[in-house]
């Protein structure tokens, strides 16, 4: 066993680990390790680094294009505001 993989396999609690795969793709992998129960069974899950953070990066890049729309909208509505309610001239 390579000296990286004894921490997973010795390890007392469940984790995870990137590693760039055989065919160069870097991949999360989330494990539990044989110590925990069901016992003497490694469970190992990978997905790509890209799929993992598709939906957070797409909600990132929407929550960053909300922002010029909301302050456009706080504008226009103190504007709207003032021509409403300012004082009667007589």
């Amino acid at each position: 066993m390579r000296k990286s993989h004894e921490a997973i396999m010795d390890g007392e609690q469940p984790g995870w680990q990137e590693a760039v795969g055989v065919d160069g793709t870097t991949r999360m992998f989330g494990y539990v390790p044989p110590s925990l129960p069901p016992r003497d069974f490694f469970l190992s899950v990978g997905q790509t680094k890209a799929e993992a953070f598709a939906a957070i990066d797409a909600a990132t890049r929407r929550g960053i294009g909300l922002i010029p729309r909301r302050v456009a909208d706080r504008r226009l509505r103190g504007l709207g505001g003032r021509a409403q309610f300012h004082p009667p001239t007589d």
